[in-house]
């Protein structure tokens, strides 16, 4: 994956090493808390499950994820982890979180309820990403425009767009109207 483009490919790779040496030995407390120090991500990858992850990521509470196909953008756009945290100008758990966002409870029925309503499907980081690179707004609203649930990813520039169903026409039509980006089908 393109460095940059927010899908984790440090900390997925920090995460599978920190694996590999749990099952082969390493004390599982060990491996736990070099994930913690390695990124507040890491542990998520340390896992194989889709998780909700409280505190700076260390707190991971399996939820079960509805199965979908999708389209990822990988723009040849380099965001920088480190500047779109300070482009934010303002702390991302500043204010009141709404009840139904912070009990596992809620989160596990957005996910259940994901192809009906994507109230939580928020990414802080697209303010920043869209002033800087106004062309990934476009991709965002193309997906959307295509039926397609859209959103960056992580801290960097690429995008996906999600269907419960098939993406076959999705990933066609991005492809005509973005010709000069790459995208990849994938499902989950």
């Amino acid at each position: 994956m393109p460095a940059g483009a927010g899908l984790g490919g440090g900390s997925s790779n920090a995460g599978i090493v920190l694996r590999f040496l749990r099952e082969r030995g390493a004390k599982p407390e060990s491996v736990r808390i070099a994930a913690i120090r390695a990124g507040a991500d890491v542990p998520f990858f340390l896992e194989n499950h889709a998780a909700l992850a409280t505190g700076v990521g260390e707190h991971l509470t399996a939820i079960e994820f509805p199965h979908g196909h999708g389209v990822l953008c990988l723009p040849d756009v380099f965001i920088s982890t480190p500047e779109a945290y300070r482009g934010l100008k303002r702390p991302l758990q500043g204010g009141p979180i709404s009840d139904s966002r912070t009990s596992f409870e809620g989160w596990q029925e957005w996910a259940r309820s994901l192809w009906t309503s994507a109230d939580f499907m928020r990414n802080d980081f697209e303010e920043v990403a869209f002033r800087a690179h106004p062309e990934l707004a476009s991709v965002k609203q193309a997906f959307q425009e295509l039926g397609a649930l859209a959103s960056l990813t992580g801290s960097g520039s690429a995008l996906y767009g999600i269907l419960p169903g098939p993406a076959d026409n999705l990933l066609q039509k991005m492809i005509e109207r973005f010709p000069h980006y790459r995208f990849e089908p994938f499902h989950f």
